[in-house]
């Protein structure tokens, strides 16, 4: 399973429960996406159907946003 990469913490001066709580709101309404980096593309298992995530292929550098729509994976490159 590739190495799960957690999102930088919040500063101590940001509004940080109100924003905390905006963004766990946001995450569970967008099938808690994730962040992954490894040497390759996600297979189908990296990405459950109807599920999406952010994959760093650390290989080629490219980020890509990847989508499972009914098995079928899908991607956009992010620049």
């Amino acid at each position: 399973m590739p190495q799960l990469i957690p999102p930088p913490p919040l500063g101590e001066e940001f509004e940080a429960t109100a924003w905390q709580q905006f963004f766990e709101i946001l995450r569970k309404q967008v099938n808690q996406p994730a962040y992954y980096a490894q040497a390759t593309d996600p297979g189908a298992a990296g990405v459950p159907s109807g599920t999406w995530s952010i994959w760093l292929n650390t290989s080629s550098g490219v980020l890509k946003l990847w989508a499972n729509q009914s098995g079928t994976l899908k991607s956009v490159t992010l620049t």
